[in-house]
């Protein structure tokens, strides 16, 4: 029984550290996202330029 014990609180710990693990590393992946975007304020959005005058002019 002691055996028994030692193994589920030994599994119960990895798992308790692997959800800590995985929780930490989504955070850091947020706040590394979060800090590589662009703040809405000074985001600008992408000008599309026409393409039909260069079709044009290339036919």
């Amino acid at each position: 029984m002691e055996l028994i014990d030692f193994y589920y609180v030994n599994i119960h710990s990895l798992f308790i550290s692997f959800i800590e693990n995985k929780r930490h590393m989504a955070i850091t992946l947020c706040v590394i996202y979060s800090k590589n975007l662009p703040s809405p304020s000074t985001a600008t959005p992408p000008q599309i330029k026409p393409e039909k005058n260069t079709q044009l002019s290339l036919n």
